[in-house]
């Protein structure tokens, strides 16, 4: 979760996507237990995830943007759990949603 303001379009949107959330966790529930989830002891605030990722940006109900990455960076800036996108993620996921 984070915030922006009502009247900003979709980029901005995209854009602050990349800045330090309000509230949000990585979810783990569908990974095997004891996994690290892409996490290693050398960069223990930073995950790559593999695969197809579904990123979709919404504000209450309303569907706003929606677009896949296949593998994408996400770094915390400390250890209170709170995950936001790379920069180079927050690129890709902008590009993405213009075409």
């Amino acid at each position: 979760m984070f915030a922006v303001p009502g009247s900003c379009d979709v980029d901005a949107m995209w854009s602050a996507a990349g800045q330090r959330p309000l509230a949000g966790r990585l979810i783990t529930d569908s990974f095997k237990a004891g996994e690290n989830v892409g996490m290693s002891r050398a960069e223990p605030l930073s995950v790559d995830l593999e695969g197809a990722i579904l990123l979709s940006l919404r504000h209450g109900f309303s569907l706003e943007s929606e677009v896949t990455l296949h593998g994408l960076r996400m770094i915390r800036q400390d250890d209170n759990g709170a995950w936001r996108l790379s920069a180079g993620a927050v690129t890709r996921a902008r590009q993405a949603a213009r075409r």
